[in-house]
């Protein structure tokens, strides 16, 4: 699993969602968490000169939001070298198939299904650490 003094962040458009998100994680031990409502702020806070000095180690993001979707992000994320590797974990609400597969072919660590708990997030924290985290935190550190 990540670990716990990784920076998260959290873009979703629901207040519920997000504070939902941010209970769990701290459930879970993590306390470095910024969110966001949109895609646009999520944006500037990932490409700021300072906040590059100490990354972001997870994006969890929701897939359906207005203006921008989630998936608008993932793709405009793994357009950016410094961003191909982060791992992301995808919240939707939405059982479409094509949703999903759209996404997933953009090289996501893993989905969740709202509403979020502490023990779903853990289990999705764990797989997406295994599968992009590790790697990702060590090419940070190198």
């Amino acid at each position: 699993m990540f670990p716990v003094e990784s920076n998260i962040l959290i873009v979703d458009d629901s207040n519920l969602a997000r504070t939902t998100l941010k209970n769990a994680l701290t459930e879970l031990g993590y306390w470095r968490i910024v969110d966001f409502d949109s895609v646009k702020p999520a944006q500037n806070f990932l490409l700021d000169a300072d906040i590059q000095k100490d990354p972001t180690h997870l994006l969890i993001v929701d897939l359906h939001m207005p203006e921008l979707s989630g998936h608008q992000l993932v793709k405009w994320l793994r357009e950016q070298d410094k961003f191909k590797k982060l791992p992301i974990i995808v919240l939707t609400s939405s059982q479409e198939t094509s949703d999903v597969l759209a996404i997933a072919n953009l090289g996501v660590s893993h989905f969740m299904l709202k509403p979020v708990t502490a023990q779903l997030l853990r289990q999705r924290l764990t797989t997406a650490w295994t599968k992009h985290g590790e790697s990702y935190v060590k090419q940070l550190n190198s």
